[in-house]
């Protein structure tokens, strides 16, 4: 059996999980939204105990997710736009959601391109 095989099988298992627990996750906040404060509070903790697991898991196994809501869009950065022909060329934007997070090793290869949404920065 090969080893070094398997490690790479386990990883990118492991980051397909991780990328649906990053969607999974935005789903139940918008979800968690509309409940009562009370409730809120609970489901808020619950989903941070998951995001805190998955984030160790990924850290055991040398990995890191990158969020990059909130940062000026770069068309070199390791993610894919959905949006990108609502735009012109000239324009400055903004990345506004993460749809599937970026996904790199400690050293900073590229295991996972993100899946963005795309604003236009207000000048």
């Amino acid at each position: 059996m090969d080893l070094k095989n398997t490690e790479d099988q386990l990883r990118s298992s492991l980051i397909d999980i991780a990328v649906e627990a990053w969607r999974l996750e935005k789903t139940i906040n918008k979800l968690i939204e509309t409940q009562d404060a009370s409730k809120q509070t609970k489901y808020i903790g619950k989903i941070r105990w998951f995001q805190k697991r998955v984030h160790k898991a990924l850290e055991e196994a040398d990995c890191c997710l990158c969020n990059l809501e909130g940062l000026s869009y770069d068309s070199g950065m390791a993610v894919t736009p959905i949006n990108i022909d609502d735009f012109r060329q000239d324009d400055q934007l903004m990345i506004d959601q993460m749809i599937e997070p970026v996904i790199v090793n400690k050293q900073g290869k590229l295991l996972h391109t993100g899946i963005v949404s795309l604003t236009k920065l207000q000048s």
